[in-house]
């Protein structure tokens, strides 16, 4: 039987390989999948990659050679052994080779909507493969004694576990990463998703912290390093930029758009345009259209 993945596509190359004992359980309309197997296998090739985040842990067993790359680096050169650790972002292509495997795993995957629905972290965008942690292995292992012992976890307990292990697994991925004083690309683009989707709100620096999951002061030092923005500065500069789009449209009411983009009063929106780009919005919207 082959190792195909529950989660994904890609292709896989075995000999001599068979697997069993598989229990996989799913919740949530499959936010959530938990499975445990045995497996063996004298030699296997895997290239695969789904758009589920995923954990994987050797509860006892081992390979006597693991290589894994993603994303065209190697990520891991070596042995699996009891207790060895993994997380694969969601949609990284990973290669994987295993030369005499005999172990047994436990693996959970995770749609990544559900960080979003939980204002999480991001998780890290590299391929951790066979490190240690007490914390994730402990909840993971867990969650495999009560999937085995007959008493399927509650939707409630599946989620708080998988919780913990996010907000653990960000902690560790920024611990290992030097401040170099500038957000990456990836975590400025979160902040922007964030800032559209709440633009009628009224945006904090903790909102913004916590989509990072980066503290505060630091945030707020490191984003203004990289963009040469403020926070605050970023937000109104992201309402004008809306603001300015809703202008073009033809049928669009001015005394509405104060609310729905996050100004305090039509009078801040009409001071705040004109402060940033030297015109008010009613005078931009007339020369917009006498254009057009």
């Amino acid at each position: 039987m082959p190792i195909d993945p529950l989660i994904g596509s890609g292709s896989v190359r075995s000999r001599r390989e068979h697997i069993s004992t598989r229990e996989a359980l799913r919740w949530h309309d499959s936010s959530f999948v938990f499975e445990t197997a045995d497996w063996r296998s004298e030699e296997t090739e895997l290239e695969w990659a789904a758009d589920y985040h995923l954990f994987i842990l050797t509860n006892y067993g081992s390979t006597r050679v693991t290589q894994v790359r993603g994303a065209g680096q190697l990520a891991f050169e070596g042995r699996d052994k009891p207790g060895a650790l993994s997380f694969v972002p969601a949609g990284v292509d990973r290669r994987c080779s295993y030369k005499s495997a005999d172990l047994n795993y436990s693996a959970l995957w995770l749609k990544p909507d559900l960080l979003k629905e939980w204002y999480l972290p991001l998780p890290p965008d590299r391929l951790t493969i066979n490190g240690h942690d007490p914390v994730i292995a402990a909840i993971m292992v867990a969650l495999r004694d009560e999937t085995l012992s007959g008493e399927i976890p509650d939707l409630a307990y599946v989620e708080q576990a998988a919780r913990m292990m996010m907000h653990r697994l960000s902690h560790l991925d920024r611990q290992s990463r030097p401040d170099a004083g500038r957000l990456s690309r990836r975590v400025l683009s979160a902040v922007d998703d964030y800032i559209r989707s709440h633009i009628g709100r009224n945006i904090s620096l903790s909102d913004l912290s916590l989509v990072t999951g980066i503290p505060v002061d630091t945030f707020a030092r490191r984003f203004k390093a990289t963009t040469g923005y403020t926070p605050y500065a970023w937000i109104l500069e992201m309402r004008v930029r809306c603001l300015t789009d809703r202008l073009r449209e033809k049928d669009v009411d001015l005394g509405s758009l104060s609310a729905e983009l996050g100004f305090s009063s039509q009078s801040h929106m009409t001071n705040t345009f004109r402060r940033m780009r030297g015109i008010t919005p009613s005078r931009y919207r007339r020369q917009f259209l006498s254009d057009s």
